[in-house]
């Protein structure tokens, strides 16, 4: 933990926290009094653990997410009124594999999805299912075959032989693909609010060139009027 730094400004002193916060120092202050009160401002700052459940065989892609989170956050305390949020990192590379994860968060489980289409990597929205318009795996795929010039081909692939594997991609698109991960889930876990509609990134592996796209929840159609 870096040291904190004290400034002098005429008569008055005041401490800059790791976190770059002033804070005023109290006439008679001690030691003790300042590391207690830089230790409850940094422990108010961590989000709580969650629970994180992989459904991969990815560990080059999804063990760094679940190391850092775990290093930047707290456990909840045994007297906690509410359990720790559930996260489940999926990675779509099997032809069942969307539908299972939007079971999952139809179960009340957070949802971070990534697949991958030849050269070209898609992390999807993180899924919070206290969102009404919380961005399933099948909106994401309702907006690639709306925005590819030959959808039915495109659904021929997704279906046979299935999404293309996740293992053994370039290691220079390793740490872009993780963080990009680790960013999505800390923004969940520590609430912040995003305007306009949801956002699709897309990773092109071999020039590295990231873009995102916005994606929206697909309406459930409505049955045909009886003749």
């Amino acid at each position: 933990m870096p040291t904190p730094t004290v400034l002098t400004h005429g008569d008055r002193r005041a401490l800059r926290a790791p976190d770059g916060a002033f804070m005023t120092l109290p006439e008679g202050h001690t030691a003790d009094a300042i590391s207690a009160q830089l230790a409850d401002r940094r422990a108010a700052r961590q989000a709580p653990l969650p629970t994180i459940h992989v459904h991969a065989e990815t560990p080059e892609l999804f063990d760094p997410v679940r190391t850092a989170i775990e290093q930047a956050t707290a456990p909840a305390p045994h007297d906690a009124q509410t359990p720790p949020p559930t996260l489940a990192l999926v990675a779509l590379d099997t032809p069942t594999a969307a539908q299972a994860a939007d079971d999952l968060l139809a179960q009340g489980t957070a949802v971070l999805r990534v697949h991958r289409e030849d050269d070209v990597l898609w992390v999807h929205p993180l899924a919070d299912p206290a969102d009404e318009q919380a961005i399933r795996a099948a909106d994401v795929h309702g907006r690639r075959l709306a925005a590819c010039p030959a959808p039915a081909l495109m659904q021929s692939l997704a279906n046979d032989p299935g999404p293309d594997s996740l293992r053994d991609l370039p290691e220079h698109v390793i740490p872009v693909l993780v963080g990009e991960l680790i960013t999505r889930v800390a923004a969940w876990l520590h609430g912040n609010p995003h305007t306009g509609p949801a956002q699709l990134t897309r990773i092109e592996m071999t020039p590295l060139r990231v873009s995102t796209h916005p994606v929206i929840r697909v309406p459930e159609a409505e049955p045909l009027p009886a003749r």
